[in-house]
């Protein structure tokens, strides 16, 4: 992977709301990790309805940050940690990035 650094402006309107996303898609991860570790309930009849609409209310919002990527043209990779990729259509280059970066990471896709 070539690391690249991009134009000033781009990175200057693009870096800040992934970084937000990412924010949003690490802490409403987080809360359905929990909310589903405290509901192993075996009898879905002694569910508490609250736990179950907090759970249904965070998977929602996740939708919804992952489709505000889909809108930038950005979609979560999911081979490791929690990185960004964007993909032209119909070019072979890809862009990598991470929330710890102020880089991207240029690829090509075979």
């Amino acid at each position: 992977m070539q690391r690249i650094q991009p134009h000033t402006e781009f990175a200057a309107n693009i870096v800040p709301l992934l970084r937000s996303i990412a924010k949003e898609i690490t802490e409403r991860s987080l809360a359905i990790l929990n909310l589903e570790s405290c509901g192993k309930v075996v009898d879905v009849a002694e569910e508490d309805p609250l736990q179950v609409a907090a759970l249904a209310n965070q998977r929602r919002e996740l939708r919804h940050s992952m489709k505000e990527l889909e809108d930038l043209g950005w979609e979560r990779d999911r081979r490791g940690p929690l990185q960004f990729k964007s993909r032209k259509s119909g070019e072979q280059e890809t862009y990598v990035w991470r929330p710890e970066d102020s880089y991207f990471f240029k690829t090509a896709e075979l």
